[in-house]
């Protein structure tokens, strides 16, 4: 039969719907942001294959989707209209490479039109890039590579993020 619940056993009633992957732990991380999402209005899509992130640890799966997501957020939220963010993980066969994709809404290049820098608009400028930088630290790590544009036209920013196949090999 159904178990008794012990006290302080009730989490956030979110963290127990939110499975948009196979990987519990991305979906502990995602389900903050699908809740943000939801309060803010910004539509959350995810399509995530199975059996993808092995080759990540704890530490670098929580670098890489907090850091990315955490900007996705900001961005998307300061659209007029309506706004959304779209993750997809997925492998190509044809390389054996595991593909991550973020796709968000964002008003603005948020490149320097001076440096063609990545600029913030967080307010403590001493963390400023701090988030960028242990996402790449995460991609290196992994040989991964990094593709980041703006595209003016649709007003989104697209991260993609591709790991080759050893490094998706567990050790």
């Amino acid at each position: 039969g159904p178990r008794p619940k012990s006290p302080g056993a009730r989490r956030t009633s979110y963290q127990d719907q939110v499975k948009v992957s196979d990987n519990h732990f991305l979906n502990l991380i995602l389900s903050r942001y699908i809740q943000l999402c939801r309060d803010q209005n910004i539509a959350f899509e995810t399509d995530i294959r199975a059996g993808l992130l092995g080759f990540l640890d704890y530490q670098d799966m929580t670098a890489l989707f907090t850091n990315l997501l955490d900007n996705a957020v900001a961005s998307a939220s300061e659209m007029e209209s309506t706004s959304f963010i779209d993750l997809r993980i997925r492998h190509l066969p044809e390389s054996s490479c595991t593909l991550i994709s973020l796709i968000n809404s964002c008003p603005s290049s948020p490149y320097d039109a001076l440096t063609g820098t990545l600029s913030t608009k967080k307010k403590n400028k001493m963390r400023h890039g701090y988030g960028m930088r242990s996402v790449s630290r995460v991609v290196k790590a992994h040989q991964g590579n990094m593709d980041l544009y703006y595209d003016d036209e649709s007003k989104t920013f697209h991260t993609c993020r591709l790991y080759t196949a050893d490094a998706a090999v567990e050790v």
